[in-house]
């Protein structure tokens, strides 16, 4: 069973993003990256799962394809009768210093070269072949590879209906030609896994959930330090954004991930997604911190006196909802019958209803910024 708390600390993260009453707008609206995305993703996965499905016995995935087993057989025969050529042809130099002699000798070294570099890049191919095999049965894999990226390996090592794509050898490198483009084997990297990343940071969550004390300065400047590194392999962040359990989802930043590795210009957003998305988990602690402060002071203040609360006090717990809501949907709300604030930029400005005028004027109160500072302008309960 999982742990209460850490579901508890896991709806706060949530609520940090988004009210669950927009949620489903904003899925229509700014999900379709996402849902594309997802889509693409499982179709190729499925054609995986329909070859393996439908194997009449276990594969000897060891085994290199007929194809490119020809290709190799040409290649080696090929290099092979060159360098015998040029053995025979070094034999009959008598002058080993000359151009022709030290040619032939280099070109006889290249080709060894090329037959340890073949042999080494061969069963590589092999092993991976075995592994991707078993990672794509065992659904292995992290959410955050693309369609793309999952084809890419499917085609190289011929996990689909169509076999592998054609294999090309030049100078002992295997390459392969995939939707058209030629790919160069040691240039492919292995398919994401899912990192302990969203694992770690529930587990923060569920801490703060238990604190029974706001967080501090320094504890906010410790968890944006853990976050930095923690996110700075790029591995770790895309399986926080998206190996997360639904609780979890960064929405926006998953879109906007999406979106830009699209366009190809992951790497030049990907400092400011990594910077929303540490905004995003920090707000979700304080909210769990506060959250827990707030709960553990109200055991405390009606300890001995029943666990009914006053009529003032659900007010007030009515109204911190009512703030938190506003607040996460961005948009003008009442704090109470005669004050409101309107979103201002990152600000919000503090409006009070004239009574004689009946109508909203500037207040005397400083505009606010913070979740906090909106809180603070409703009347304590007594």
């Amino acid at each position: 069973m999982a742990d209460k708390g850490l579901m508890q600390a896991s709806a706060s993260l949530a609520a940090s993003q988004m009210p669950a009453d927009i949620y489903g707008e904003f899925m229509k609206t700014f999900g379709a990256a996402t849902a594309k995305f997802e889509k693409e993703r499982q179709a190729v996965q499925q054609t995986v799962a329909d070859y393996m499905g439908n194997l009449k016995s276990d594969i000897d995935f060891t085994m290199l394809a007929p194809s490119m087993e020809s290709e190799v057989r040409s290649y080696l025969t090929t290099s092979k009768n060159e360098y015998a050529e040029l053995a025979n042809k070094v034999a009959r130099i008598k002058d080993a210093s000359s151009k022709e002699y030290q040619d032939s000798v280099s070109r006889m070294n290249e080709i060894q070269r090329e037959f340890q570099i073949l042999s080494g890049e061969l069963k590589a191919y092999n092993q991976e072949k075995v592994n991707t095999a078993a990672g794509f049965s065992n659904n292995e894999y992290s959410n955050g590879n693309s369609a793309s990226d999952l084809a890419l390996h499917r085609d190289i090592y011929g996990l689909g209906e169509n076999g592998p794509a054609q294999a090309k050898i030049t100078n002992g490198r295997l390459n392969f030609n995939v939707g058209g483009k030629e790919v160069k084997y040691a240039n492919v990297k292995s398919l994401m896994k899912p990192t302990d990343a969203p694992i770690k940071i529930l587990g923060k969550a569920s801490e703060y959930s238990h604190s029974k004390i706001p967080m501090t300065d320094e504890d906010v400047l410790a968890e944006r330090g853990f976050l930095d590194e923690a996110l700075k392999n790029q591995n770790n962040f895309a399986s926080l954004v998206f190996d997360s359990p639904e609780e979890l989802n960064l929405f926006e930043i998953k879109e906007d991930y999406i979106k830009a590795q699209e366009a190809g210009n992951l790497q030049e957003v990907m400092p400011s997604l990594i910077e929303r998305t540490k905004d995003i988990i920090v707000n979700g602690y304080k909210d769990a911190a506060r959250q827990s402060a707030a709960k553990y002071q109200s055991t405390v203040t009606n300890k001995g006196k029943g666990t009914e609360l006053t009529s003032a006090q659900k007010d007030y717990e009515s109204a911190v909802a009512r703030v938190e809501k506003g607040f996460k949907a961005r948009i003008p709300f009442l704090i109470n019958e005669t004050t409101k604030v309107i979103p201002s930029g990152n600000r919000w400005k503090v409006k009070e209803w004239d009574p004689v005028d009946k109508i909203w004027v500037d207040s005397d109160e400083p505009e606010r910024k913070t979740l906090e500072g909106l809180i603070g302008l409703i009347p304590v309960a007594k």
